[in-house]
């Protein structure tokens, strides 16, 4: 345990030079550096860092509800919780993956929530592999549901010139155009502008190449079906108050989600999605 940003972290270090910070505040990931290769993961650098207020960049953790699908606060109330770090379990295999666990439950918010859940989140680092898995189990005497993503912000060098192969011949739901449905015909997605949409039923791996490296993103389908690509785009960035001007150049979040159809859990029952990160450089 150290810290970073004046906040409680876990420091992930894997034998082969991968490496991983989490924050207690929101099981957040706000740096994962592959064996001998740069930062993937973008972080604000106007974010506030403040007491209950969520994190910009890295991976929030979105629960249970994504953005306004929902009564409740906007992306759900996981992200701005303390997060109870549990202690790592010593591996007997030399060379093996660097991993951390987190817990958040009931007794872990300050305005509780309707029903009671636990959730655990691990991450895992090795190589040029990172690992994210999300558990929801309902620890309640009644059913309930949610939806659930991670929020991935990637780093780009320069994003007129990165694109994300994958999505052609998916349905998206556009938020841009007042939430229409179409259908992806380009077989790379130019990322320049504005974009809110969540691609349905995507169960192969993306790939996002950005001239220095290509960035390949897999989900599992039974868990996370779902996959949200986002910018804000120059006009909205200037609205958002812990984005630095012209940052938005320089990420494209493309998030694992269980959102259009929300996930309906049984006492006693457990969901899992998990969202896997490979980098490849360029030649």
């Amino acid at each position: 345990m150290t810290a970073w940003r004046d906040q409680p972290v876990t420091t992930l270090r894997c034998d082969d030079g991968a490496t991983a910070v989490i924050t207690d505040h929101g099981a957040h990931l706000v740096s994962w550096q592959p064996a001998g290769q740069a930062e993937v993961l973008f972080m604000s650098q106007a974010s506030s860092f403040a007491a209950g207020a969520a994190i910009r960049g890295g991976v929030p953790i979105i629960f249970p509800q994504f953005a306004e699908r929902g009564p409740g606060e906007k992306h759900g109330f996981a992200r701005n919780c303390h997060w109870q770090p549990v202690p790592p379990v010593p591996s007997a295999l030399p060379g093996s993956a660097a991993q951390a666990s987190y817990v958040l439950t009931n007794a872990d918010l300050i305005s509780p929530w309707s029903s009671r859940f636990r959730l655990a989140y691990a991450v895992s680092v090795e190589g040029a592999v990172l690992t994210m898995a999300l558990s929801v189990t309902n620890t309640d005497v009644r059913s309930w549901s949610f939806h659930a993503a991670l929020h991935t912000y990637l780093q780009l060098s320069d994003i007129s010139t990165a694109t994300l192969v994958g999505l052609e011949g998916h349905t998206f739901h556009d938020k841009v155009f007042a939430g229409r449905i179409a259908q992806q015909t380009q077989t790379d997605l130019m990322l320049v502008g504005e974009l809110d949409r969540i691609y349905g039923q995507v169960h192969s791996p993306l790939q996002l190449h950005d001239g220095r490296r290509t960035i390949h993103i897999a989900q599992d389908g039974d868990g996370f079906s779902d996959a949200v690509v986002w910018n804000p785009g120059s006009e909205k960035a200037r609205a958002i108050a812990d984005l630095s001007p012209g940052a938005e150049n320089h990420f494209v979040c493309v998030e694992a989600g269980a959102i259009l159809q929300a996930i309906e859990l049984a006492p006693g029952a457990q969901w899992t999605g998990r969202q896997i990160l490979r980098v490849q450089p360029t030649l």
